[in-house]
C-alpha cells in the first residue's frame, strides 16, 4: 500500500470491536477530575494524573485560581487485576509548595513527573530564596526513587527518558526564541543535548522524497515550542517515538545521539493525529480523528478565523508500518471511550460510570 495515496487509504474499511464487560474500578467521584492523559505502562498499568475531590482543588488554588498542589493533584495507576495505585506525596529537603505541571512521562519500568517548587532556608523556612523545576521519579508501585533538581534558567516545557534512566527535558529558550533538548542522566548531571531541529535531517534522510514536510526548524521558535509542548512521546525498545498533537506530520524516532527514524503516516483523508498509543517493533498505533473549529462562543468558524480554537474529536485507532508509514487497519471505536493500552487483536479503553463518576476499563477485541 503506497504511503501517499490517499484514494487507497481512504477505501481502507474501518474494523469494529466487540466489547467485554467493564471492570469497575474504586476510584472516581462526580467530584474527581482527570487532569492529564493517560498512558500505558509495560505491564498493562495505566497511568494519569487526577484530583480525587476537585472542590478542595479549587479551595488550595492560588488567587488566580492557576495551581494545584502536589498533595490535591495525585499521579494515580489501574492495574490489569483491578488494583488502584495512589502514588504519596513527596517531599524533598530544601524545597515546599510543589506544583505539578501536569507533565509527565511512563518509561518501561518508571514514571516520571515533573513539578515545580520553591527554595527556602532552612534555617529560616519563612524566607523564599527562588523557584526551580524538579522531576521526581517513581517505580510502577508509586514508591519514590529519587529526583532530579534541574538548574535555574532550564524552562521545562515537556519531559521523557529513555529505557537507560537518560532523561529528556525539553526547555523553552525565551531568549534565543527557541527550544532545546537536553539530556540529563538519572543524577540530574547534563550529558548532551540533541539538535534535531538544527539540522538539515530532511536532506539526510531523503524526507522530500518520501513526502515529508511542515516539521519546524529551530528558527520558527515559536511553533517549534507550541509543538514540544504539546507532543507526544512513547517508549520504543532503548529509543522514543515523537508525534505531534492534532498534525499530519511524521512520527519521529529518536535515541540518545539523534533521529533515527522519520516515519510519513498514511492518514487517511481529514485525520490528524490526537495520540500515540504504546507501539511494538513492527506497528505505529495513534489516536486518529477530525479538526474542528469554534470561537469562544461554541460557533463554527473558519480555521482562518482570528478567534478559532481548535477541538480534536477522537474516533479511530489507526495502525500503521513502523518503517514506511503505510496503514495497515482502521479501528472504530464507541463514542466517550478513551484508548490507552493496544496488544494485537485487544484494546483497553477507560471511561467514567455516569451516575457516580467511578471510573470504568473496557477491553474492546476487534472482529474480523
Amino acid at each position: 500500500m503506497a504511503g501517499t495515496d490517499n484514494i487507497e487509504v481512504d477505501a481502507v474499511v474501518p474494523l469494529k470491536l466487540h466489547y467485554e464487560e467493564p471492570k469497575i474500578y474504586g476510584l472516581g467521584t462526580k467530584y474527581s477530575a482527570v487532569v492529564s492523559d493517560f498512558k500505558c505502562g509495560s505491564d498493562g498499568t495505566i497511568f494519569f494524573q487526577m484530583v480525587e475531590d476537585y472542590s478542595q482543588a479549587k479551595n488550595e488554588q492560588d488567587e488566580f485560581g492557576q495551581a494545584i498542589p502536589a498533595h490535591v493533584m495525585l499521579m494515580t495507576g489501574l492495574t490489569p487485576s483491578g488494583d488502584v495505585i495512589r502514588f504519596a506525596y513527596e517531599g524533598i529537603p530544601g524545597l515546599r509548595d510543589f506544583l505539578p505541571e501536569a507533565r509527565y512521562f511512563v518509561s518501561n519500568s518508571r514514571i516520571y513527573t515533573l513539578e515545580s517548587a520553591a527554595v527556602y532556608d532552612p534555617s529560616n523556612p519563612g524566607k523564599i530564596l527562588g523557584q526551580v523545576h524538579v522531576i521526581k521519579i517513581y517505580n510502577y508501585k508509586g514508591i519514590f526513587q529519587g529526583f532530579i533538581r534541574l538548574d535555574t534558567g532550564i524552562e521545562p516545557i515537556n519531559i521523557a527518558a529513555f529505557d537507560s534512566g537518560d532523561v529528556l527535558v525539553v526547555s523553552e529558550d525565551k531568549w534565543n526564541q527557541t527550544a532545546r533538548l537536553l539530556i540529563f542522566d538519572s543524577g540530574g548531571k547534563s550529558q548532551s543535548e540533541l539538535r534535531l531541529f538544527d539540522e538539515d535531517y530532511g536532506a539526510k534522510l531523503q524526507l522530500t522524497g518520501k513526502g515529508i514536510s511542515g516539521l519546524p526548524s529551530s528558527g520558527d521558535g515559536k511553533a517549534l515550542s507550541a509543538m514540544l509542548a504539546l507532543a507526544h512521546w512513547a517508549p520504543l525498545g532503548d529509543d522514543l517515538l515523537f508525534a505531534s498533537d492534532r498534525a499530519r506530520l511524521p512520527v519521529l524516532e529518536i535515541n540518545e545521539h539523534g533521529l533515527v527514524r522519520a516515519t510519513a503516516l498514511a492518514l487517511p483523508t481529514g485525520e490528524y493525529v490526537g495520540a500515540l498509543l504504546p507501539p511494538d517493533l513492527t506497528t505505529l498505533r495513534v489516536l486518529a480523528g477530525q479538526l474542528s473549529y469554534r470561537d469562544a462562543a461554541g460557533g463554527s468558524v473558519q480555521e482562518s478565523s482570528a478567534n478559532a480554537l481548535t477541538f480534536f474529536k477522537g474516533n479511530e485507532i489507526e495502525e500503521f508500518n513502523r518503517l514506511d508509514g503505510s496503514l495497515i487497519r482502521r479501528i472504530e471505536f464507541r463514542e466517550g471511550l478513551i484508548p490507552v493500552c493496544g496488544d494485537g487483536d485487544t484494546y483497553t479503553f477507560l471511561t467514567s460510570r455516569k451516575e457516580d463518576g467511578r471510573i470504568q476499563l473496557i477491553r474492546g477485541n476487534v472482529i474480523h
